[in-house]
């Protein structure tokens, strides 16, 4: 009984292998994600309102994709960016509707509002699929292909710095007391002096 179970599973494992061998699933793949170049801001300072500037381009597996895609009736399967979102300081701050297929370059710029005075941080994210073939059913489908760009640190700074008047020197100071005093006194001597000649 043994022995007969030993040979049905050694021929049954000869099977699986010939079926594997026989239909092997093949994927292939054009998922590379998109490429962002932040163009602004940049790693420095700014006294004034902010420019965030990007451009979105295709990748070199998006350029070799070989299906045809009929752009303006919008059929068939093809790569495309759907939408870009942006993170200030980690915060969720925008959305901006793409719906390209990246045949040239989707380019966007939005001024930054709301920024206080101080450092901040910036990453771009792009929400956009690839390409999969199933070579067995010979099908395409749609998968995920998302993207973010490296994260600027930049720094604002819109109001003037607390500027102290600076306080008159010691010596200006005396000498301009000095001079109060004397003005005084001789104003003082002047006056007594001539009530005196009236007498």
């Amino acid at each position: 009984m043994a022995v007969a179970l030993i040979l049905f599973s050694a021929v049954l494992g000869i099977q699986l292998m010939g079926l594997a061998i026989a239909n092997p699933v093949y994927i292939e793949s054009w998922t590379d994600s998109p490429n962002i170049s932040l163009n602004s801001p940049l790693n420095k300072t700014y006294s004034e309102n902010v420019l965030l500037n990007f451009t979105v381009t295709a990748s070199e597996s998006w350029l070799s994709y070989p299906v045809s895609f009929d752009y303006e009736s919008g059929s068939g399967l093809a790569q495309e960016l759907l939408s870009v979102y942006y993170y200030v300081d980690g915060e969720f701050c925008g959305s901006i509707v793409a719906n390209s297929h990246l045949s040239s370059p989707f380019q966007y710029s939005v001024y930054l509002t709301n920024l206080k005075d101080g450092s901040h941080s910036l990453m771009v994210c792009t929400n956009s699929t690839g390409v999969e073939r199933d070579w067995i059913s010979d099908k395409f489908y749609n998968v995920p292909a998302n993207s973010s760009s490296v994260t600027v640190h930049f720094t604002l700074e819109t109001a003037p710095s607390n500027s102290v008047l600076p306080l008159p020197e010691p010596f200006l100071t005396t000498l301009l007391i000095v001079v109060a005093v004397l003005v005084v006194i001789i104003g003082t001597g002047l006056i007594a002096y001539f009530k005196k000649r009236k007498h």
